[in-house]
């Protein structure tokens, strides 16, 4: 018994590390090159660098959280992609510089 709670567990965790570095990788890219145009390379890092905390808070919470999140998205159809549930970093959109 307590082989096939570690099994379950084990393989539970392992699907949450995916969405975990699914949910950071996307949001990587959409700092990354969702960024506003005239920005350059080492401001982009910048912004990353800085905004790391909360984005690894939101993976390790994905990590840990992940069936009961996927309920919730599941049953209530219409609110948003799979695609956004997974990585909603990949959705931003780059903002204007300037007025």
């Amino acid at each position: 018994m307590k082989s096939l709670i570690r099994k379950i567990a084990g393989a539970y965790f392992a699907i949450g590390g995916v969405l975990a570095t699914i949910l950071w990788l996307g949001y990587m890219w959409g700092l990354g090159w969702g960024a506003p145009e005239g920005m350059g390379f080492l401001d982009r890092v910048a912004i990353q660098m800085q905004l790391q905390p909360g984005i690894l808070l939101g993976a390790a919470m994905r990590f840990v959280l992940w069936f009961p999140s996927f309920v919730l998205w599941w049953i209530s159809p219409g609110s948003y992609s799979l695609g956004k549930w997974l990585a909603p970093g990949l959705y931003i959109e780059a903002m204007p510089v300037g007025n």
